[in-house]
């Protein structure tokens, strides 16, 4: 996050010629441990046992269940504390009534969040998947829990 002032204004008053900016450095914002997600084997599997290569639940363009192999981990820290509420969908931008997808017995499942609570959870983990997308604790999420463009973060980090 980021903040600038003008610091030099044109003679007429009109355009700013300078800006400062400040960021602010964020943190990870993850997924705790005990988050889970579903193998290929229909092994439901807390993030803390997911290993690279493990084939998981996610949704796919077409609106289809698939499973995409894990590829990396964005983030990965076993015995951090991070709340939870930073963790699921740009969580910063839900509120109570904002709809979700979810999976419930094998069906995709648009609803309202009816509350939010604030926890704090060990570890952080960001699983990785071709799609940018995964089900974590049966919802769909995106991988890429710090940005603010979905498709813009998942095309950055195709090059990688």
């Amino acid at each position: 996050d980021s903040t600038c002032d003008c610091t030099a204004i044109s003679s007429n008053g009109n355009v700013c010629l300078k800006y400062t900016c400040v960021t602010q450095k964020r943190e990870p914002t993850c997924f705790p441990s005990r988050s889970t997600i579903v193998t290929e084997n229909g092994v439901k599997k807390s993030l803390s046992y997911i290993d690279i290569g493990e084939r998981v639940l996610v949704i796919n363009k077409e609106n289809k269940l698939i499973y995409e192999p894990i590829e990396d981990f964005i983030h990965l820290k076993r015995n951090a504390n991070d709340t939870e509420l930073n963790n699921v969908i740009f969580a910063s931008r839900l509120h109570s009534d904002d709809h979700i997808k979810y999976v419930y017995k094998n069906e995709i499942i648009l609803d309202k969040i009816r509350n939010i609570d604030l926890t704090t959870e060990e570890g952080y983990y960001a699983p990785l998947t071709p799609s940018g997308t995964i089900i974590i604790d049966n919802v769909l999420v995106s991988n890429f829990a710090s940005v603010n463009n979905h498709y813009l973060a998942h095309n950055v980090m195709k090059i990688y």
